[in-house]
């Protein structure tokens, strides 16, 4: 079973939870870290940008297309996220 939850790291009753959760030998955990982007990414950002610049594409509908295509990545997209495996 793989479990994902939203941690405060600013919470020190979080983070003891934390450690105890690490501390079981049948928990594994995944945590998030910053992922570079590639230079293709970067060249789709800035296309996107340079469309919103232009008029071509609004941010409401930009949002309204990634929130279709994409819906898991705006359940609570400023938590870190820690999966469980």
């Amino acid at each position: 079973m793989k479990v994902i939850l939203d941690i405060d790291t600013n919470s020190k009753d979080a983070m003891a939870l934390l450690n105890y959760i690490r501390s079981l030998q049948y928990v594994s955990i995944l945590e998030d870290e910053p992922n570079e982007l590639s230079s293709e990414q970067k060249a789709a950002i800035e296309k996107g940008l340079k469309s919103l610049e232009d008029g071509r594409l609004t941010h409401e509908e930009a949002m309204s297309s990634a929130r279709l295509r994409f819906p898991h990545l705006f359940e609570n997209p400023d938590s870190p996220r820690l999966a469980f495996a």
